[in-house]
């Protein structure tokens, strides 16, 4: 699971910014374009819904899909031993996700 995701995804549609010397504005899809030529600017894929993607529309099983979103991105950085999964010692960086994968609560070093 890979998110590049522009620092300005979930803003409302509307919402203009410069993104590497260019004028971008979100769309109402929630895709982000180029304002001069209306090209697509970037992503604006949040992970928990790429987790959704992948467990609903690819059918990856959950543990795998989970571990694309946490595990395997925090091995890739060498983060593995504070981030991306539950275990004591670990930071406690939670999020809790809804039925729908929309974003209950979050905690950051296990304070919410």
């Amino acid at each position: 699971m890979i998110s590049d995701a522009l620092r300005f995804k979930g803003l409302p549609a509307g919402t203009r910014m410069l993104f590497g010397g260019n004028l971008v504005e979100l769309y109402e899809d929630g895709s982000a374009h180029l304002v001069d030529s209306g090209t697509l600017a970037g992503s604006t894929l949040r992970i928990n819904e790429g987790l959704r993607n992948l467990v609903e529309k690819a059918g990856v099983p959950w543990q795998t899909a989970i571990n694309a979103c946490t595990l395997n991105p925090a091995r890739l950085i060498g983060m593995e031993r504070t981030k991306g999964s539950l275990q004591a010692g670990k930071d406690a960086d939670i999020v809790v996700l809804r039925d729908d994968y929309s974003v209950e609560t979050t905690f950051c070093r296990g304070r919410n």
